[in-house]
């Protein structure tokens, strides 16, 4: 029971997290920078996969509290398969925000690398997927996961992939489209460029869930 304790505050901090980091960017309110890269106010906040994925986590998040509750309280006794599926694949979509930002997009950013840890992407880009992490890979022994469900890791990706290719090829001319709509610049190498991105993130994002996994089952198998 330890163990679920300290699972249920972890994942009450990352709730609280994300849905303060939402609000903050849905709101257009600024506490660290005004000088911002990847952050929209209003509904263009959901264009990005950074807040639509921490989005997906804080309420799947929500649901894992209230069955870990159940659980503490003896009114249940085990939390369902389905429940622990989306917590992993929605951990699964916050890794591959933080990793991108990490590795690809922050060492490329003009404003500086920590340009894109400021405001509501410090808890988007590092501080949720961190934290879903650590829950994860050390705390949720008991989620019945098996290795054929590491598929369902990539699924998010590939929601959000379609939205993005038809948006950057509506707004291709002369094989060129404009960072308005190529937000993370995948396309500006043409369709080449985008045939490229998508299969790299489909492979990041499937590496990704096998190591989750294996994290998982390595830590708390022992």
């Amino acid at each position: 029971m330890k163990r679920i304790r300290i699972s249920l505050i972890l994942n009450i901090i990352n709730a609280t997290f994300v849905a303060f980091a939402c609000i903050a960017m849905l709101s257009g309110f600024h506490f660290m920078s005004d000088d911002t890269i990847l952050e929209l106010a209003s509904l263009s906040a959901f264009q990005f996969f950074t807040f639509d994925s921490n989005l997906l986590l804080g309420i799947v998040t929500v649901v894992f509290i209230v069955y870990e509750v159940l659980l503490l309280r003896e009114k249940i006794d085990n939390i369902p398969r389905l429940v622990y599926l989306l917590k992993y694949v929605s951990t699964v979509a916050v890794s591959l925000t933080m990793l991108t930002v990490i590795i690809l997009l922050a060492p490329q950013a003009q404003k500086g690398y920590f340009s894109l840890f400021m405001n509501s992407n410090l808890f988007f880009h590092f501080l949720c997927p961190f934290i879903a992490i650590i829950i994860f890979g050390f705390f949720e022994k008991d989620n019945n996961i098996i290795f054929k469900d590491t598929w369902y890791g990539i699924i998010p990706t590939g929601l959000y992939a379609i939205y993005y290719t038809i948006n950057v090829f509506a707004h291709m001319e002369n094989g060129k489209v404009d960072f308005v709509h190529d937000w993370y610049g995948f396309a500006q190498g043409g369709a080449v460029g985008i045939i490229t991105s998508v299969l790299m993130m489909f492979g990041s994002t499937y590496f990704i869930s096998v190591l989750l996994y294996l994290l998982n089952k390595k830590v708390l198998n022992n």
